[in-house]
């Protein structure tokens, strides 16, 4: 039983905090998060219209001082649980209004198939820990999330 413990704790996502610059307000929400290895992530939703938004994560880089998509060494599952489940479902109970919501999972320039590795990782993750109403699809390495319409009794 005590490694059952320590396997959810290994899985628990990390602490974040909301921030809605007063300037941007409308346009863009960030979440923010540490990592135990002291990396600094983003995840930032870009409104695109009244019902739509784009949703990315970043890490901060600190040689080049700014949000970047690079690898670090870091726990991807409880980033995966943070930015997927966590932060996810905080944005969707809070805007109510969003009714669809896309990402892109970007590949290393050396990769040659038509959907990168990143995008399969975020494909299955989404698969294996859905979304309650909502659908998953994607178009290459675009994500969609779209939510359900209610189901109408004839």
């Amino acid at each position: 039983m005590k490694y059952l413990k320590r396997f959810n704790q290994i899985n628990e996502g990390y602490d974040y905090r909301m921030f809605q610059d007063e300037t941007k307000k409308g346009d863009e929400i960030d979440y923010y998060f540490n990592d135990e290895f002291g990396n600094q992530f983003k995840v930032n939703f870009e409104f695109t219209d009244e019902e739509s938004c784009i949703m990315l994560y970043q890490v901060f880089d600190t040689n080049i001082r700014d949000w970047s998509f690079n690898i670090v060494k870091t726990n991807i599952y409880k980033v995966f649980e943070t930015v997927f489940k966590e932060i996810l479902n905080d944005f969707i109970s809070k805007n109510k209004w969003c009714e669809r919501i896309e990402m892109v999972g970007l590949g290393k320039k050396v990769e040659k198939e038509e959907i990168s590795k990143r995008t399969k990782i975020y494909i299955n993750y989404l698969t294996n820990n859905p979304i309650k109403g909502w659908e998953l699809s994607n178009d290459k390495n675009i994500i969609f999330l779209k939510k359900e319409k209610p189901k109408t009794i004839s």
